[in-house]
């Protein structure tokens, strides 16, 4: 059950070694299982963070088990921003270890309540963080478009595959750099791009990208 999901999941030692992820994580991060672990489990937060990560780990086991906006760095250098629900398990013979359920901040944005009624506290604060970050434009990576500008309502009519393109494209990289990175042809992202031109009535790179920034001004 936990292998399926669809959240990340974390098991770590009180010192910060990986005994567990699910297949989300591996997913996010583009790591096998068996090189994950028993790693330090700083090697999936960017270096800049670490040290703050291992001071966060002892307020945890120390009970402060709040919600925290965190980033997940990936295999290629990449980020996703998270939101993490820490939680400190321990047995009666004194082991412990911290489990921590990671939600992409990109999804949670865009999740839908169950139900009618008030939400509980755990989805009270998450849908806090979740507005608070749309309205500081949390990137995703240093000089990567805003992560939820993914999830704008004027780009649902785009694919899975285009939108990859778009936030590729906005972040500065360009057509051979974004073949390479998502592993298709230049050709191929070229005729996403000429596809994402007919959807809005644009006819450039230049267009397109000045169109996708001021969406996040709307």
């Amino acid at each position: 059950m936990m292998k399926s999901l669809n959240a990340g999941l974390v098991v770590r030692t009180p010192h910060g070694r990986l005994l567990y992820v699910n297949d989300r994580v591996l997913e996010w991060v583009g790591y096998a299982a068996e090189e994950l672990d028993g790693q330090d489990f700083r090697m999936l937060v960017p270096p800049e963070l670490r040290d703050a990560t291992t001071a966060e780990l002892e307020d945890i086991l120390g009970g402060d088990e709040r919600a925290r906006i965190g980033i997940i760095r990936r295999r290629d250098g990449r980020t996703i921003p998270i939101v993490s629900c820490p939680h400190v398990l321990r047995t009666d013979d004194g082991a412990q270890a911290v489990v921590n359920l990671l939600f992409d901040i990109g999804e949670l944005n865009t999740a839908k309540r169950i139900g009618g009624g008030p939400p509980d506290g755990l989805a009270a604060n998450l849908e806090r963080i979740a507005a608070e970050l749309q309205t500081i434009s949390l990137y995703s990576g240093a000089a990567g478009p805003p992560a939820l500008l993914r999830n704008h309502p004027e780009l649902e009519q785009l694919s899975v595959r285009e939108r990859e393109i778009l936030v590729e494209l906005v972040s500065g990289k360009r057509v051979p750099a974004i073949a390479k990175d998502l592993f298709i042809s230049p050709h191929t992202v070229r005729n996403h791009l000429k596809s994402m031109y007919r959807k809005f009535g644009l006819s450039s790179q230049a267009e397109l990208i000045e169109y996708v920034r001021g969406l996040s001004e709307r």
